[in-house]
């Protein structure tokens, strides 16, 4: 009986947490897609920030943080399959809420 009151509490537990960090304001999970081809991503939101990738035509990422430049324009860090993060600026990328 104990060890099913554990379980029991501890997926209500998991369940409450998960259901409290997704009302967080920026950590609901959203998808990005690639709208150009050879799209630079910058380690940081600037176009003379270093190019840590290169994102092709219809291709989609984890996305995160948006950040706005010195021009107003708005970029998104993504997550790269190895784990890196960079960023993609608005015009090259479609942003969508999962």
């Amino acid at each position: 009986m104990k060890k099913w009151i554990r379980t029991v509490g501890a997926g209500l537990f998991t369940a409450l947490l998960v259901w409290q960090l997704s009302a967080l304001p920026g950590l609901a999970a959203s998808t990005g897609t690639v709208t150009a081809s050879d799209v630079n991503i910058r380690q940081d939101a600037s176009t003379s920030a270093s190019i840590v990738g290169t994102a092709t035509l219809g291709e989609t990422y984890a996305v995160g943080e948006s950040k706005q430049d010195s021009d107003g324009k708005t970029w998104y860090q993504i997550t790269l399959a190895d784990g890196q993060t960079g960023y993609i600026r608005e015009d090259f990328i479609t942003v969508e809420e999962d």
